[in-house]
């Protein structure tokens, strides 16, 4: 199982150096990496034509990332009162 996240930006190392690279993934898609372990991979992807190329991540290589984590609420309005 591959999760693939995509950016635009201009990464010129991703293949050895993730650092840059801003995605989101949910609870739920952090713990199928955890729960797959070797048979799940994160491929982070950067589609710039001045840097394509990516970076695989499977639980251990996610866990030992340098990264900010933070909770992000979505809201739907569903009706006006």
């Amino acid at each position: 199982m591959v999760e693939i996240k995509v950016t635009r930006k201009f990464l010129p190392n991703l293949a050895n150096d993730p650092r840059g690279f801003f995605f989101g993934i949910t609870e739920n898609e952090e713990m199928l990496l955890k729960v797959f372990g070797q048979n799940a991979s994160l491929c982070l992807v950067s589609v710039n034509p001045e840097s394509e190329g990516y970076f695989l991540a499977n639980w251990d290589t996610f866990q030992g990332m340098n990264m900010n984590k933070r909770i992000q609420y979505q809201i739907s309005v569903r009706n006006l009162r």
